[in-house]
């Protein structure tokens, strides 16, 4: 997720959306006074009015009035054209203008205020198909979480998107907004323990029971999506995969439990290489694979086997989060490998029995919240610039929590924070979009549950289901819900049923068979499996 680079040549640039600014209240004609300062908990747009001239600000931050008044005149700065419920007053704005003011101070308050930075995975187009795509996580910048309830319907809420500087129609474009968990993805989480001779025995053992309470219950019943797998590696001097890409929630734990301090050196660097390189990022609506690792360890790299660089190389576009027992590890050298929210020093036994429940629920925001994005772009000839925008209350020239108040101090600027992403597309060829009945979920798990959901695409029309389902081999029981259908599988044998929805109003149908398995091994021994008596 850190300093990412993609061949689709993904510009990142930062815009700022507010109106007004300029030069500071010190420029001006001779004998003129001019008035700035800062704007803080600003929801919406407010018109300041100096004297009765009007401005329209739309971010916090410094702010610089246009309007400058004649040395020894009167003035008086007010707020008006607030949104409901949001209150704002003004310091330092009335009195006798002698000099240039710095320091009006207009305050606001009893709205929530809003602050997202976009991360950008990927991006895909190919002619003649008009759909453009892209996949990322919205972070909330106040609390660090990806936030995890983006839909089509409050899309606008959150992020604008525009062709060539213009706003996409949404009439014409089709937007639809998919959670990647939702999808049939290779989908992977790695857990990177290490179990140097560093480690203390009884944090080792409360990082196992972490891991454990997230991918299951305290019954055992497994806490992983339907499309989630886990791979669990450890390292000292050598690096290990002790489980990869396993749904079997008893394998997984048999392989925890097996987990032990070793040797007296650590392979920090190339834990991380072999974690990331372990899965890949494709992210569009047809092609989806993604992952993210989470790296428990107490110190820095000290086997020299692998160089930072090849770690580096090998997580460039992955998302990577630390959790560091201890004060030993080099904290700057973690926050090349990704965004400093990612990390979570905990300081002895007390504190990560305390914190490593937040630390994973915020990993876990990431998992949940990251969206594949895709709409029908109305052109048909030529070279064009995509921007998706935050529609928020802070520019990322403006800080909006204590922990960027702090980067700002110490760097000054907000090196992870992004207003805007740019993409440049060919629509050379370009089509018309067809309308498309799209079932989205798995195929096959080792879940007792999944769940399945049918979306028309591409289409302005009002979507009515029919379904019909078939049950082929063992015992699953669905639940349909208007466009949701879940699926309970009652026996450890190997269950098979077929689906089938048509859309009444386009008259498309889709037919998906669902294959589920107490493991994958008897998954794999059916993936010959035609239909059958289901055809």
């Amino acid at each position: 997720m850190k300093k990412t680079t993609w061949s689709a040549s993904v510009l990142l640039s930062t815009l700022l959306l507010g109106c007004g600014g300029g030069s500071t209240s010190e420029e001006g004609p001779e004998g003129t006074v001019g008035f700035s300062g800062s704007i803080e908990g600003l929801v919406g747009a407010i018109t300041v009015n100096l004297n009765g001239s009007p401005q329209v600000f739309t971010t916090n931050g410094d702010f610089v009035l246009d309007t400058r008044i004649e040395t020894g005149s009167n003035f008086t700065i007010s707020v008006s054209d607030t949104l409901d419920g949001l209150t704002c007053t003004v310091s330092n704005g009335s009195g006798i203008a002698e000099q240039s003011q710095t320091n009006v101070l207009i305050s606001c308050s009893g709205l929530e205020t809003r602050a997202y930075s976009i991360n950008a995975l990927d991006f895909k187009y190919q002619s003649p198909s008009s759909v453009l795509s892209t996949s990322l996580h919205l972070v909330d910048r106040k609390t660090g979480d990806a936030i995890d309830d983006l839909t089509a319907d409050n899309f606008s809420d959150y992020l604008t998107i525009l062709e060539n500087g213009l706003p996409v129609s949404d009439k014409e474009s089709f937007i639809e907004v998919d959670n990647v968990t939702d999808l049939n993805t290779n989908y992977t989480t790695v857990f990177a323990i290490d179990v140097s001779a560093s480690i203390e025995p009884a944090d080792l053992e409360l990082v196992k029971g972490g891991i454990k309470s997230i991918i299951a219950d305290e019954s055992g019943q497994s806490l992983l999506l339907d499309n989630q797998k886990v791979s669990i590696l450890t390292f000292d001097g050598d690096v290990e995969f002790v489980v990869e890409n396993s749904q079997d929630i008893n394998a997984i734990n048999t392989a925890i439990d097996g987990i032990t301090v070793g040797g007296n050196s650590t392979n920090l660097y190339g834990a991380i290489q072999a974690a990331a390189s372990s899965w890949e990022n494709q992210v569009s609506l047809e092609n989806i694979s993604y992952g993210s690792m989470i790296l428990f360890t107490d110190g820095n790299d000290s086997s020299f086997l692998v160089s930072k660089e090849q770690a580096l190389e090998a997580s460039i576009g992955k998302d990577l989060y630390f959790i560091t027992l201890g004060a030993d590890t080099d904290r700057a050298i973690l926050e090349e490998f990704t965004d400093s929210d990612n990390i979570f020093e905990l300081d002895n036994i007390a504190s990560v029995e305390r914190y490593l429940s937040d630390a994973l629920a915020h990993v876990k925001s990431y998992e949940n919240g990251l969206y594949v994005i895709g709409y029908a772009t109305p052109k048909r000839a030529g070279t064009h610039q995509l921007t998706f925008e935050t529609n928020d209350d802070y520019t990322c020239q403006t800080p909006a929590s204590q922990n960027e108040q702090l980067e700002m101090s110490n760097t000054g600027n907000l090196q992870s924070c992004v207003d805007s992403v740019e993409y440049e597309f060919n629509a050379n060829n370009f089509t018309d979009v067809e309308p498309l009945l799209d079932v989205i979920g798995v195929s096959n798990t080792v879940s007792p549950t999944a769940q399945w959901q049918v979306k028309l695409r591409w289409s302005n029309d009002t979507p009515r289901y029919q379904w019909s389902t078939t049950l082929c081999m063992g015992d699953i029981t669905p639940s349909i819900k208007s466009d949701v259908i879940t699926f309970t599988r009652n026996i450890e044998d190997l269950s098979i049923i077929r689906v089938d929805v048509t859309e009444t109003s386009t008259g498309l149908n889709q037919r998906k068979f669902l294959f589920m398995a107490k493991d994958k091994e008897e998954l794999e021994s059916n993936r010959i499996f035609r239909g059958g008596d289901c055809n």
